[in-house]
């Protein structure tokens, strides 16, 4: 039995390779808009393409983040496959008081609303109001909603495996 929910990843193991292993389905790794364009139209260590058309229409390109993720997510739940979200060293999520380094679990999608319901697998994170430190739903139990816009600002990474 492992110390804790997330004790894998303490010794290198990679959420993708869990995904694999766990369903036989290839993962697929997305960039999210923190990663691809950052806030300033820098992304993390390269040049893409989709980064340089940021530069001239930021509003465009994230909109087809949106309608890519949006797409990966609805294929997911309606194939019954699992998906998952990573904050590696995001300073969005850490203002909101969610780990970094950390790997949280995607339970569900509203497509019309644009809602992804996020888990903390370890069940005791979530986004914290800046005024009263609560949390933002009211109830401390690790699942959250998130808009689309927001969770592209939490979490550099979207990984989904449909079966």
């Amino acid at each position: 039995m492992p110390l804790l929910d997330c004790f894998g990843a303490t010794y290198g193991a990679r959420d993708d390779l869990a995904f694999d292993l766990l369903t036989g389905a290839q993962s697929r790794s997305m960039n999210t808009v923190i990663w691809e364009i950052g806030d300033f139209g820098l992304g993390k260590d390269y040049v893409s393409f989709r980064q340089i058309r940021s530069w001239f229409d930021r509003k465009t390109i994230e909109k087809e983040f949106y309608a890519e993720q949006s797409r990966a997510l609805q294929d997911v739940f309606t194939s019954g496959g699992i998906a998952i979200a990573t904050t590696e060293i995001s300073p969005a999520a850490g203002a909101v008081g969610l780990w970094s380094n950390h790997a949280y679990s995607i339970v569900g999608f509203d497509s019309r609303e644009r809602l992804v319901t996020i888990r903390d697998p370890i069940g005791k994170v979530e986004p914290l109001d800046p005024v009263s430190g609560m949390a933002q739903d009211g109830l401390l139990d690790g699942i959250f909603k998130v808009p689309l816009p927001d969770f592209n600002r939490y979490f550099p990474h979207l990984i989904v495996s449909a079966m």
